[in-house]
């Protein structure tokens, strides 16, 4: 669900590229990535991401290759049942199917562009998309955000759209599943219904040296990070070319203009003791849904002794102190 901001920045720097996107889209029995995973390989052979141990990357590359240049989506299975070198799973136990939509995609589309999409990730917005495959279906898309907004749509039929596609988009907001596909045999095609979402938002306090690695870890884990420090000169996409966003100000005082909801991700990273006890204080009355601080063993037991902590929060290695 999340990694679709990612690849749709990659493929906003590259705008004349063209691309063929990877997309699990039904598994039976175990796999090593579940339905909604993807990864995107580029016409000039650059692959961003994986969908499985290896295994099958490899032989996608091909059919990607096939899938740009011909611009038509098809649907691959993989059948990685076989225990022996000679199935697609080599062994690897995972004892499952897996349907792989492979689909050609570009910043540009033939009747829109992914900015607006891009941008209401950007801002925290759910979408849901149906594209179509098959000889009925083929080049059909459509982007629309919870109170029914479009935000992009090529060769959709309104008939179509009319009877059932609009239908099925919305209970994409409320269900568990992020994706599903519905076969049609009776037009030799299908329809692929997803849902995505904005990354998680990882508020960070602090913009030494030893942050720019968990930048780059959160970047990897698809956090949106957002830095806070009054250095403007450490506090740059110089130092941090992967940050999602920058605050130069005060850590203490950023809360006048910047609200951290329950379901954001807080590490502090100061190195001033004093500064983590007020950020810490404030996060007592205003708990994010994690909360990290840097620091030894002795150092978070002596800002826990000072008792401003009456709730868990996590020291550098990850573990739950506190109550």
């Amino acid at each position: 669900m999340k990694r679709f901001e990612r690849f749709l920045r990659i493929m906003k720097q590259t705008p004349g590229q063209r691309y063929a996107l990877a997309t699990i889209i039904h598994v039976e029995g175990s796999a090593y990535r579940k339905a909604g995973a993807r990864m995107m390989f580029s016409e000039d052979d650059i692959r961003y991401g994986t969908i499985s141990a290896g295994c099958l990357e490899e032989d996608l590359s091909y059919w990607a290759k096939d899938v740009i240049r011909s611009n038509r989506s098809f649907i691959k299975r993989y059948d990685l049942r076989s225990e022996d070198d000679a199935g697609w799973g080599e062994g690897a136990g995972c004892n499952g199917k897996i349907d792989v939509l492979l689909e050609p995609v570009r910043w540009q589309e033939e009747s829109f562009s992914y900015q607006p999409i891009l941008a209401a990730l950007s801002g925290g917005k759910k979408i849901a998309s149906v594209r179509g495959v098959g000889q009925y279906a083929e080049g059909m898309k459509l982007f629309i955000t919870e109170n029914g907004d479009v935000l992009g749509q090529t060769g959709m039929k309104p008939s179509i759209l009319a009877h059932h596609v609009k239908i099925q988009l919305n209970r994409l907001f409320t269900e568990k599943q992020p994706i599903h596909y519905e076969a049609m045999p009776e037009l030799e095609s299908g329809f692929v219904f997803e849902r995505y979402e904005s990354r998680d938002i990882l508020y960070l306090f602090g913009a030494g040296p030893d942050v720019e690695p968990v930048v780059t870890l959160a970047d990897q884990m698809e956090f949106h990070t957002i830095i806070i420090d009054p250095r403007s000169e450490r506090c740059s996409r110089t130092y941090f070319p992967r940050a999602g966003g920058f605050i130069v100000e005060q850590p203490e005082t950023v809360f006048r203009t910047q609200t951290i909801r329950p379901d954001h991700y807080v590490l502090i990273m100061t190195h001033s003791f004093q500064k983590d006890r007020k950020l810490l204080h404030y996060f007592l009355d205003h708990p994010p849904a994690y909360l990290g601080i840097l620091g030894s063993k002795s150092r978070a037991n002596r800002i826990t002794r000072l008792g401003l902590l009456t709730c868990w929060f996590s020291d550098w290695r990850g573990r739950s102190r506190g109550n």
